[in-house]
């Protein structure tokens, strides 16, 4: 389905300066770092409901909070070799009683593991300049982790005169469309391993494995459904989909780590764009970029770029919440036979036009049972899926069992070549959909 929504991002830290203390008065914040130690979850000030705010409440911490850096400075002022420095340098200050098993742990065990992660960076960057800004926000990101959870207070101290590096701009959220496009799917799996400090401080997600439940999705799911109606809903002549049935199989891959979407359906309407109707693949990279390609990989369209009106981008975890009504229905029937009985229902329209309705239905214990949008809200007046349009009717349904949370390898949202190449586009048309302002679907 598609729902308008505004998207978020991504990055993370926590600090305060130290200047002259005695040594009783060393003895006390010793302590005080021992005790943040085996804390396991932030405080409520250093929380956020998404990265930015996260971010910018780390950085506020780092630069006037009890661990403030003496001298903070921009991630932007500092090369990969100043920063490959000071990660040596805080690896022989560290203080091995603070170290945690969470996502606080130490990432190398020798200095020479130190050393020649930061060769690889520099080699990489050298033939592949594009990456810097990445490899440098997820080394900040590193230090300013290692500044609050690896140093104590006299390893602080000694740092003094040293400038240290703020949070970057951008996180693993806004670094990762790009380089997945790219191809750059090594850089991706530093970022995911690096850049983690905001989502232990995230009041609405929390470190992957230790996901909170449903109704707000995992970082990363697979799942298997049934699609009524045509897909994609904007391409032109094709077949119009069932709205009964079995339904045509979809296999999704998702990830709010990568921001980034895999839809793979078994019966496209891309006749006017391919030359007849075919599997396809749906690919959504989280920075407005998507393609649309057979699964062949033979033929590509764009079906989104940064600053169109229609972009389109993969959901929030908690998309739930755009909804503006929610309800409960009695004696619920999925058309493919995948689950019957009462459901959460959550649904909105849009201001423009009014007849245009996006909905989402949950079981009871708010596992996902179906997504959809159409010219009705799910059903029309006589309870039917006979919705007369336009807009489309189209829906999809998700088989509970599959529904699972896994780990992805970045390589799953690797762009085919033939998309790289593609001058084609097939993006939604008409924008009134999207009203022509800031709205975003997302599919």
């Amino acid at each position: 389905g598609n729902l308008a929504h505004l998207s978020r991002a991504g990055a993370s830290m926590t600090m305060k300066v130290f200047g002259a203390l005695s040594a009783a008065a060393f003895a006390a914040a010793d302590n005080f770092d021992l005790i943040r130690a085996r804390q396991t979850a932030p405080r409520a000030h250093l929380t956020g409901s998404d990265h930015v705010e996260i971010r910018a409440k780390l950085n506020a911490a780092l630069l006037n909070g009890v661990l403030a850096m003496p001298k903070p400075t921009e991630c932007a002022a500092f090369t990969l070799e100043d920063l490959g420095n000071l990660e040596e340098e805080f690896f022989h200050m560290r203080s091995p009683e603070l170290f945690v098993s969470d996502l606080r742990a130490p990432k190398h065990a020798s200095v020479e593991s130190v050393r020649k992660e930061v060769l690889e960076d520099l080699q990489y960057v050298k033939q592949h300049p594009a990456v810097f800004e990445a490899l440098r926000d997820s080394r900040c990101a590193e230090l300013a982790m290692q500044w609050v959870h690896h140093l104590d207070a006299k390893a602080r101290l000694a740092l003094a005169n040293r400038k240290l590096p703020l949070l970057g701009e951008k996180g693993t959220r806004e670094h990762a469309p790009t380089l997945l496009r790219n191809g750059h799917h090594t850089i991706v799996q530093k970022l995911t391993k690096k850049v983690t400090c905001q989502i232990g401080h995230d009041s609405k997600a929390v470190t992957r494995g230790v996901w909170e439940g449903f109704p707000g999705w995992p970082y990363e799911v697979t799942y298997n459904a049934s699609g009524y109606g045509p897909y994609p809903f904007w391409s032109g002549p094709g077949p119009s989909g069932s709205l009964s049935g079995q339904g045509t199989p979809i296999y999704t891959r998702w990830s709010a780590v990568l921001n980034a979407e895999r839809l793979e359906h078994a019966k496209c309407s891309t006749r006017s764009l391919f030359g007849e109707d075919m599997p396809c693949t749906h690919l959504f990279l989280g920075d407005q970029h998507a393609y649309l390609f057979s699964q062949d990989e033979k033929h590509c369209c764009e079906s989104s770029y940064p600053g169109y009106a229609c972009h389109l981008t993969t959901m929030q975890r908690d998309f739930y919440r755009v909804f503006q009504k929610k309800e409960t229905v009695d004696n619920y029937i999925s058309e493919h036979g995948y689950y019957s009985g009462k459901v959460k229902k959550y649904s909105m329209h849009l201001t423009r036009p009014r007849n245009f309705w996006f909905w989402y239905v949950t079981d009871m214990n708010d596992r996902p049972i179906e997504q959809g949008e159409g010219p009705c809200s799910m059903y029309s007046w006589s309870g039917t899926r006979d919705c007369r349009g336009p807009p489309k009717m189209l829906w999809h349904q998700y088989d509970p069992q599959s529904f699972s949370e896994v780990t992805l390898d970045p390589e799953v949202f690797s762009v085919p070549e033939v998309c790289k190449t593609t001058k084609q586009k097939c993006v939604v048309q008409p924008t009134i959909f999207c009203g022509d302002d800031e709205n975003t679907l997302v599919v």
